[in-house]
């Protein structure tokens, strides 16, 4: 045990170092050695049943076995985790972070998200080249650096209001710019709010000679997009300006492509709001989750008939919707903000950001107005769900705001039951879905024979109450086994690691 520790804090250590991919994870010498979790409760995430007393079986990275612990066979010199009383689900995906540029913040995000069962993360753009990225995804996947599996989309396309990869707009813009990514090792396409929206048809042309799928910010025409080929849109808050009686005017103000670009295009639709809707104060408007009045507009004035049809393409085009609850509900009185149990796992520098964030932005204490806000998204996540529009569970980590890495996404689940999902359809948003979005639903998602060894076993049933997947008794990564003294290690080793950062 006192090898492993040390084994753990070293990967840590190796996270902020340039030489990556010299440490060995926990159990790697013994990779190839067999582990078997038995009298253990499956859980069935696609069925939404746990399977009692059943014995999972893994060599090396790989389900060999999963069956009743009475007839099924453990291998002689198995490793063997008694699973009595507990539940073994498939390890967790959070499908909307920037963890890469999360790193420059908090070297910790990883061992993070692995001690909290996070063992998958797509990020949305990052600034470091994919050419850097490839060496630290493949150190991860050989088990010389303890983190997630990296989905990664490297830098997102847009209009020259961005800084990221200047101006587009035309079509051979975006076909230099896919091909560059393509050829760069990117995993798929995004893009951002910026981009015009006739330009999405190029973009998902450009990124199918790559077989690459296609995601981004939608802003006006969630119908459009989908019927695009796009594949994924990563904010639902916008699906109410997309389905507004005002939307062509929006749209209008929002394609001049103005020098301040998209804040322009909000602050023009704002100043359409009647001086009896907004709140006292609200004379000016600087971001789209700071005017709730300005929301609140666009509910009121939905195309119902617009919204169903809407509703109606993304579930026949199956196009996924990442769910980003954290990003409207991080400064409700639930959850803590300030929590010492997260705080610890933050740097220095990111908890002062937050106390400034929130003294100099009163809206972040007015609970009524982010109570409200919080219920329109859960409502347009019902709605989203009821007309079977596949979701991604994602929490937009990102070092502003107020979300821990790992942590977050056991909220993002509870609130997705708060919108009217089942335990297990919650699940499924973390852990199928995801794989099914990748492709890899033959390798990760479920437990079953022949799948990718990344579990997480629970000293509650996740199907009973979905609070209890925070209930984790240990972490198998790729066939190693992670067990709670070294995932409490891990989380120690991240808190003077932050500590060391200020």
């Amino acid at each position: 045990m006192r090898r492993r520790l040390a084994l753990l804090a070293l990967s840590l250590a190796s996270s902020t170092s340039a030489a990556q991919g010299r440490v060995r994870s926990p159990n790697a010498v013994a990779s190839e050695n067999v582990v078997a979790i038995s009298h253990v409760g499956v859980v069935n995430v696609e069925r939404g049943v746990a399977i009692p007393d059943q014995t999972v079986v893994v060599q090396g990275a790989r389900i060999v076995t999963v069956g009743p612990s009475r007839t099924t066979r453990v291998p002689a010199g198995s490793r063997v985790v008694d699973g009595r009383g507990r539940y073994v689900m498939p390890a967790l995906w959070d499908m909307a972070t920037w963890t890469l540029d999360y790193r420059a913040c908090n070297p910790a995000v990883f061992p993070l998200l692995v001690a909290h069962g996070v063992l998958g993360v797509r990020d949305h753009g990052t600034r470091l080249p994919l050419q850097a990225i490839r060496p630290l995804k493949d150190s991860i996947a050989r088990g010389l650096l303890l983190g997630p599996r990296l989905v990664v989309a490297g830098r997102s396309l847009a209009t020259p209001d961005s800084a990221w990869t200047g101006r587009m707009r035309t079509v051979a813009e975006i076909d230099r710019a896919v091909d560059s990514l393509a050829a760069a090792g990117a995993d798929y396409i995004r893009f951002r709010q910026y981009l015009l929206p006739e330009l999405l048809p190029a973009v998902v042309r450009a990124a199918q000679r790559h077989h690459l799928p296609v995601t981004g910010a939608v802003v006006f025409g969630y119908a459009r997009a989908a019927e695009s080929g796009v594949r994924g849109i990563d904010h639902p808050a916008d699906l109410s300006r997309s389905t507004s009686f005002a939307r062509h005017g929006y749209a209008a103000a929002y394609a001049r492509g103005t020098p301040q670009g998209l804040d322009a295009a909000f602050r023009e639709e704002f100043a359409r709001l009647p001086a009896s809707a907004r709140r006292p104060g609200d004379s000016t408007f600087a971001s789209g989750d700071q005017a709730y009045a300005y929301f609140a507009h666009l509910r009121e004035t939905r195309d119902t008939a617009f919204y169903r049809a809407t509703l109606a393409t993304l579930a026949s085009r199956r196009t996924w919707i990442t769910t980003n609850l954290s990003d409207f509900s991080w400064s409700l009185p639930r959850f803590e903000l300030f929590d010492p149990l997260r705080a610890r796992w933050r740097t220095h520098a990111q908890n002062v950001a937050m106390y400034r964030r929130a003294g100099e932005n009163r809206r972040l204490w007015d609970y009524e107005a982010t109570a409200a806000q919080r219920a329109g998204m859960l409502t347009t996540l019902r709605d989203l769900h009821r007309a079977g529009v596949p979701l991604l569970a994602g929490t937009q980590l990102d070092c502003g705001a107020g979300n821990t890495p790992g942590l977050s996404l056991h909220d993002e689940l509870e609130w997705l039951t708060d919108a009217g999902l089942t335990p297990a359809e919650a699940l499924r948003a973390a852990t199928l879905e995801p794989a099914r979005f990748l492709g890899a639903s033959d390798s990760l998602g479920t437990i079953a024979r022949g799948k990718v060894a990344d579990l997480v076993l629970l000293d509650g049933d996740p199907l009973a109450s979905i609070t209890n997947t925070r209930r984790i008794s240990t972490v198998v990564r790729n066939g190693d086994v992670l067990d709670r003294a070294a995932l409490d290690a891990l989380l120690a080793v991240a808190e003077r690691a932050a500590r060391a950062i200020h």
